[in-house]
């Protein structure tokens, strides 16, 4: 548990490295790769966001995590952990897979949102000043 802030900042540091290459690729890609269609472009940028949006989720919990007394809350904290730590590369797999098949459907997005809601929920119950897991 005591090693969990500092694997958080490295995947933090990580996963904002990646936002900042996704965000050359588009710079030199767009708009003449996808000028045709909108939705594709749309889609980019919102995963774009979301690796962003996944770097600082574990950027803050590297700065303010401290492990719960309980056994049962330490646990809750590990999995939610567990869920923050591979959201980045759920979220790097759906930036690469899921816009150029302009597809509504975006499992991989959604498997990533769904990581960072439940990581999150975990460790805000998990606190100390949450309510018993």
């Amino acid at each position: 548990m005591n090693r969990l802030p500092a694997l958080h900042r490295s995947v933090g540091w990580a996963t904002l490295g990646m936002f900042l290459i996704s965000g050359m690729y588009m710079r030199s890609r767009f708009p003449e790769a996808y000028a045709a269609s909108e939705g594709i472009r749309y889609q980019y940028r919102a995963n774009h966001l979301y690796l962003l949006f996944g770097a600082l989720l574990n950027l803050l919990l590297a700065r303010y995590f401290v492990a719960a007394v309980s056994a049962a809350r330490r646990r809750a904290q590990m999995v939610g952990s567990t869920l923050l730590l591979f959201l980045p590369a759920a979220l790097v797999w759906a930036f690469l897979m899921e816009p150029p098949q302009a597809s509504p459907h975006r499992p991989a997005t959604a498997l990533g949102i769904v990581m960072a809601a439940a990581g999150t929920l975990l460790h805000v119950l998990a606190s100390e000043k949450g309510p018993e897991p």
